[in-house]
């Protein structure tokens, strides 16, 4: 059970690193691009690499035509089957994740950037901008209203 667990992992890691295009090694290292997906893709691979080993050694130990030898046999080497797989799969991604971290780069803290502090007296700049609210505020408010509409206006909508 163990043994699918491992080969599941691997293979969501696989589909993270295919779909984004980043494989993190550590906190502080990542590979990105076009070889994250390759190791993406190659994180794919152990599970299928292992089953077909495990599958070639079996054929390999008894006769392929007798299901009920072939049943016999595989359930008295389970633990050995099951032991080859996870050799396999854990040689594998121990490769994978060495190459990774020899490709590995520094992540780049991404930094937003802050709008300079205008000051709103400035009358040289022509580009619109809000005005703060205090400024609102302290303006007179004489300024025309719109006013609601009712059946008794008499303008044409």
């Amino acid at each position: 059970m163990l043994v699918c667990g491992l080969g599941i992992g691997l293979i969501v890691a696989g589909i993270v690193a295919l779909a984004t295009g980043k494989f993190k090694v550590t906190a502080s290292r990542e590979v990105r691009g076009v070889p994250a997906r390759l190791l993406g893709a190659a994180l794919l691979t152990p599970l299928p690499v292992s089953f077909v080993v495990v599958l070639i050694y079996t054929i390999t130990q008894v006769d392929a035509n007798n299901q009920a030898q072939v049943n016999a046999w595989a359930q008295q080497h389970d633990l050995k089957l099951s032991l080859i797989m996870a050799g396999i799969m854990i040689f594998m991604a121990v490769v994978i994740v060495g190459i990774a971290a020899a490709m590995a780069k520094p992540i780049k803290a991404k930094r937003r950037k802050r709008r300079p502090v205008r000051d709103y007296d400035d009358e040289d700049d022509d580009r619109p901008h809000r005005r703060r609210r205090d400024e609102i505020e302290d303006e007179d408010h004489d300024r025309p209203r719109r006013r609601k509409r009712d059946d008794l206006d008499d303008r044409a909508r």
